[in-house]
Protein backbone atom coordinates (compact mmCIF):
# COMPACT_ATOMS: atom_id res chain seq x y z
CA UNK A 1 0.00 0.00 0.00
CA UNK A 2 1.24 3.39 -1.00
CA UNK A 3 1.12 6.38 0.63
CA UNK A 4 -2.43 8.44 1.41
CA UNK A 5 -4.10 5.14 1.18
CA UNK A 6 -3.76 4.79 -2.42
CA UNK A 7 -3.47 1.46 -4.48
CA UNK A 8 -1.24 1.50 -7.37
CA UNK A 9 -0.87 -2.02 -9.95
CA UNK A 10 2.91 -1.75 -8.65
CA UNK A 11 0.98 -3.47 -5.30
CA UNK A 12 -0.90 -5.53 -6.75
CA UNK A 13 1.79 -7.17 -8.77
CA UNK A 14 4.07 -7.17 -5.93
CA UNK A 15 1.23 -8.78 -3.41
CA UNK A 16 0.66 -11.10 -6.09
CA UNK A 17 4.14 -11.99 -6.76
CA UNK A 18 4.40 -13.47 -3.12
CA UNK A 19 1.37 -15.64 -2.89
CA UNK A 20 3.25 -19.05 -2.04
CA UNK A 21 2.48 -21.33 -4.87
CA UNK A 22 -0.59 -23.53 -4.31
CA UNK A 23 -0.77 -27.15 -4.18
CA UNK A 24 -0.82 -28.77 -7.27
CA UNK A 25 -3.87 -31.04 -6.86
CA UNK A 26 -5.16 -30.45 -10.15
CA UNK A 27 -2.88 -30.27 -12.62
CA UNK A 28 -3.88 -32.71 -15.15
CA UNK A 29 -6.96 -33.77 -17.41
CA UNK A 30 -9.99 -33.18 -18.93
CA UNK A 31 -11.85 -29.94 -17.19
CA UNK A 32 -14.16 -32.22 -15.46
CA UNK A 33 -11.22 -34.48 -14.14
CA UNK A 34 -9.76 -31.25 -13.16
CA UNK A 35 -13.15 -30.03 -11.41
CA UNK A 36 -13.67 -33.61 -9.83
CA UNK A 37 -10.45 -32.96 -7.97
CA UNK A 38 -10.70 -29.02 -6.99
CA UNK A 39 -13.74 -29.80 -5.05
CA UNK A 40 -12.40 -32.72 -3.55
CA UNK A 41 -9.23 -30.90 -2.19
CA UNK A 42 -11.25 -28.35 -0.64
CA UNK A 43 -11.26 -27.57 3.50
CA UNK A 44 -14.12 -29.49 4.91
CA UNK A 45 -15.19 -26.00 6.18
CA UNK A 46 -15.17 -24.61 2.50
CA UNK A 47 -18.40 -25.58 1.32
CA UNK A 48 -20.44 -22.36 0.92
CA UNK A 49 -20.99 -21.00 -3.20
CA UNK A 50 -20.32 -17.83 -3.32
CA UNK A 51 -21.48 -15.85 -6.53
CA UNK A 52 -20.73 -12.19 -7.42
CA UNK A 53 -21.51 -9.74 -10.56
CA UNK A 54 -19.01 -7.20 -10.26
CA UNK A 55 -20.93 -3.66 -12.57
CA UNK A 56 -18.45 -1.09 -13.97
CA UNK A 57 -19.71 1.14 -17.15
CA UNK A 58 -17.19 3.05 -19.07
CA UNK A 59 -18.31 6.10 -21.11
CA UNK A 60 -19.69 4.54 -24.17
CA UNK A 61 -22.96 2.51 -25.11
CA UNK A 62 -24.67 -0.05 -23.49
CA UNK A 63 -25.64 1.45 -19.97
CA UNK A 64 -29.54 1.38 -20.62
CA UNK A 65 -28.96 -2.76 -21.68
CA UNK A 66 -26.85 -3.13 -18.14
CA UNK A 67 -29.60 -1.93 -15.97
CA UNK A 68 -31.90 -4.10 -17.54
CA UNK A 69 -29.22 -6.78 -16.66
CA UNK A 70 -28.87 -5.53 -13.25
CA UNK A 71 -32.73 -5.57 -12.65
CA UNK A 72 -33.07 -9.16 -13.78
CA UNK A 73 -30.01 -10.11 -11.20
CA UNK A 74 -31.95 -8.46 -8.59
CA UNK A 75 -35.49 -9.15 -9.83
CA UNK A 76 -35.14 -12.68 -7.87
CA UNK A 77 -37.37 -14.41 -10.59
CA UNK A 78 -35.12 -15.44 -13.11
CA UNK A 79 -34.42 -19.48 -13.59
CA UNK A 80 -30.62 -18.54 -12.50
CA UNK A 81 -32.56 -17.82 -9.17
CA UNK A 82 -34.18 -21.17 -8.79
CA UNK A 83 -30.45 -22.59 -9.43
CA UNK A 84 -28.81 -20.55 -6.90
CA UNK A 85 -32.19 -21.88 -4.29
CA UNK A 86 -30.28 -25.22 -4.88
CA UNK A 87 -27.46 -24.40 -4.00
CA UNK A 88 -28.24 -22.60 -1.21
CA UNK A 89 -26.04 -20.08 -3.03
CA UNK A 90 -24.77 -16.31 -1.61
CA UNK A 91 -25.49 -13.87 -4.40
CA UNK A 92 -24.14 -10.54 -4.49
CA UNK A 93 -24.32 -7.49 -6.89
CA UNK A 94 -21.23 -5.07 -6.90
CA UNK A 95 -21.20 -1.95 -8.39
CA UNK A 96 -17.96 -0.59 -8.45
CA UNK A 97 -18.67 2.74 -10.45
CA UNK A 98 -18.43 4.76 -13.89
CA UNK A 99 -16.44 6.54 -16.80
CA UNK A 100 -13.22 6.26 -17.93
CA UNK A 101 -11.18 4.54 -15.16
CA UNK A 102 -7.16 5.12 -14.28
CA UNK A 103 -5.10 2.30 -13.89
CA UNK A 104 -5.41 3.27 -9.41
CA UNK A 105 -9.16 2.28 -10.30
CA UNK A 106 -8.21 -0.71 -11.42
CA UNK A 107 -6.06 -1.33 -8.85
CA UNK A 108 -8.29 -0.66 -6.26
CA UNK A 109 -10.94 -2.98 -7.94
CA UNK A 110 -8.41 -6.09 -8.41
CA UNK A 111 -7.64 -5.28 -4.22
CA UNK A 112 -11.38 -5.64 -3.62
CA UNK A 113 -11.99 -8.78 -5.78
CA UNK A 114 -8.86 -9.97 -3.95
CA UNK A 115 -11.48 -9.82 -0.84
CA UNK A 116 -13.97 -12.53 -2.89
CA UNK A 117 -13.23 -15.85 -1.01
CA UNK A 118 -14.17 -16.07 2.65
CA UNK A 119 -13.88 -18.43 5.14
CA UNK A 120 -16.08 -20.63 4.74
CA UNK A 121 -16.19 -20.22 0.39
CA UNK A 122 -15.90 -23.70 -1.81
CA UNK A 123 -16.98 -22.78 -4.81
CA UNK A 124 -16.12 -19.00 -6.17
CA UNK A 125 -18.38 -17.62 -9.04
CA UNK A 126 -17.68 -14.70 -10.67
CA UNK A 127 -18.76 -12.56 -13.30
CA UNK A 128 -18.43 -9.21 -14.95
CA UNK A 129 -20.57 -6.77 -17.12
CA UNK A 130 -21.33 -3.07 -18.00
CA UNK A 131 -21.47 -0.10 -20.65
CA UNK A 132 -18.56 -0.40 -23.16
CA UNK A 133 -15.62 2.21 -23.26
CA UNK A 134 -16.63 4.92 -26.00
CA UNK A 135 -12.64 4.44 -26.68
CA UNK A 136 -11.04 1.42 -25.43
CA UNK A 137 -7.19 1.59 -24.72
CA UNK A 138 -5.07 -0.72 -27.06
CA UNK A 139 -2.21 -1.67 -24.98
CA UNK A 140 -0.24 -4.57 -23.22
CA UNK A 141 -0.64 -2.94 -19.89
CA UNK A 142 -3.00 -5.22 -17.88
CA UNK A 143 -4.17 -2.15 -15.67
CA UNK A 144 -3.46 0.54 -17.88
CA UNK A 145 -6.32 -0.71 -20.70
CA UNK A 146 -8.82 -3.01 -18.76
CA UNK A 147 -12.06 -1.40 -16.63
CA UNK A 148 -12.51 -2.36 -13.39
CA UNK A 149 -14.93 -5.11 -13.65
CA UNK A 150 -12.07 -6.83 -15.37
CA UNK A 151 -9.94 -6.03 -12.95
CA UNK A 152 -11.86 -7.55 -10.07
CA UNK A 153 -12.60 -10.58 -12.36
CA UNK A 154 -8.35 -10.81 -11.88
CA UNK A 155 -8.63 -10.52 -7.88
CA UNK A 156 -11.40 -12.90 -7.64
CA UNK A 157 -9.02 -15.30 -9.32
CA UNK A 158 -6.09 -14.72 -7.20
CA UNK A 159 -8.73 -14.47 -4.19
CA UNK A 160 -10.08 -18.42 -5.21
CA UNK A 161 -6.19 -19.61 -6.04
CA UNK A 162 -4.88 -18.47 -2.25
CA UNK A 163 -8.20 -19.94 -0.16
CA UNK A 164 -7.22 -23.20 -2.49
CA UNK A 165 -10.60 -23.08 -3.68
CA UNK A 166 -12.29 -23.30 -7.44
CA UNK A 167 -13.30 -20.56 -9.01
CA UNK A 168 -16.20 -20.17 -12.36
CA UNK A 169 -15.29 -16.92 -13.85
CA UNK A 170 -17.72 -16.57 -17.04
CA UNK A 171 -17.39 -14.44 -20.00
CA UNK A 172 -14.69 -12.51 -22.32
CA UNK A 173 -13.84 -10.15 -19.57
CA UNK A 174 -13.04 -13.05 -17.41
CA UNK A 175 -10.67 -14.61 -20.05
CA UNK A 176 -9.22 -11.44 -20.15
CA UNK A 177 -8.86 -11.36 -16.89
CA UNK A 178 -7.32 -15.03 -16.44
CA UNK A 179 -4.53 -13.96 -19.55
CA UNK A 180 -3.57 -11.49 -17.37
CA UNK A 181 -2.90 -13.33 -14.50
CA UNK A 182 -1.52 -16.40 -16.56
CA UNK A 183 1.19 -14.16 -17.78
CA UNK A 184 2.06 -13.39 -14.05
CA UNK A 185 1.45 -16.51 -12.17
CA UNK A 186 0.60 -19.24 -14.58
CA UNK A 187 0.18 -21.86 -10.87
CA UNK A 188 -2.43 -19.09 -9.88
CA UNK A 189 -5.03 -20.34 -12.53
CA UNK A 190 -4.99 -24.27 -11.38
CA UNK A 191 -8.59 -23.92 -10.07
CA UNK A 192 -9.66 -21.43 -12.84
CA UNK A 193 -12.86 -22.98 -14.62
CA UNK A 194 -13.61 -20.52 -17.49
CA UNK A 195 -17.13 -20.47 -19.14
CA UNK A 196 -19.80 -18.68 -21.44
CA UNK A 197 -17.39 -17.65 -23.90
CA UNK A 198 -17.48 -18.42 -27.49
CA UNK A 199 -16.17 -22.46 -28.75
CA UNK A 200 -14.10 -20.80 -31.41
CA UNK A 201 -11.79 -19.80 -27.84
CA UNK A 202 -9.74 -23.17 -27.99
CA UNK A 203 -6.69 -22.48 -25.10
CA UNK A 204 -5.07 -25.18 -23.67
CA UNK A 205 -3.93 -23.18 -20.55
CA UNK A 206 -7.17 -23.25 -19.25
CA UNK A 207 -10.02 -25.62 -18.25
CA UNK A 208 -12.70 -24.08 -20.56
CA UNK A 209 -16.13 -24.49 -20.58
CA UNK A 210 -17.45 -22.85 -24.26
CA UNK A 211 -21.07 -22.18 -24.98
CA UNK A 212 -22.13 -20.15 -28.03
CA UNK A 213 -25.30 -19.57 -26.94
CA UNK A 214 -26.15 -15.90 -25.34
CA UNK A 215 -27.26 -16.48 -21.62
CA UNK A 216 -27.97 -13.69 -19.12
CA UNK A 217 -25.05 -13.42 -16.71
CA UNK A 218 -24.33 -15.67 -14.75
CA UNK A 219 -26.31 -18.41 -16.20
CA UNK A 220 -23.79 -20.50 -17.55
CA UNK A 221 -21.74 -20.25 -14.62
CA UNK A 222 -24.68 -21.43 -12.32
CA UNK A 223 -24.98 -24.29 -14.93
CA UNK A 224 -21.56 -25.54 -14.31
CA UNK A 225 -21.53 -24.86 -10.42
CA UNK A 226 -24.39 -27.83 -10.49
CA UNK A 227 -22.52 -29.87 -12.22
CA UNK A 228 -19.45 -29.18 -10.15
CA UNK A 229 -21.21 -29.84 -7.26
CA UNK A 230 -22.90 -32.60 -8.48
CA UNK A 231 -19.33 -34.54 -8.92
CA UNK A 232 -18.65 -33.88 -5.53
CA UNK A 233 -21.76 -35.56 -4.72
CA UNK A 234 -21.06 -38.43 -6.63
CA UNK A 235 -17.55 -38.72 -5.20
CA UNK A 236 -18.86 -38.87 -1.81
CA UNK A 237 -21.83 -41.66 -2.42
Amino acid sequence: MSPENRILPADILHAVLALPQPAASCDAGEPLERARKAMSSRKTSATRNRFIAYRYDGDGQGRDMCDKVQLGLTSGTLPFHDICKKLDADLQLIELGHGIPTPEDNARAAAFGMMAAEEDTGLLIVTGFGARPANPKSTSDFFESTMPDTAALFGAIVSAARAGVPVIAEGLKAYEAALALFSMRPDLCRTLFICGVPKSIEDARFSIFADDKADHPLYAAAALATLFTELQHHKAA
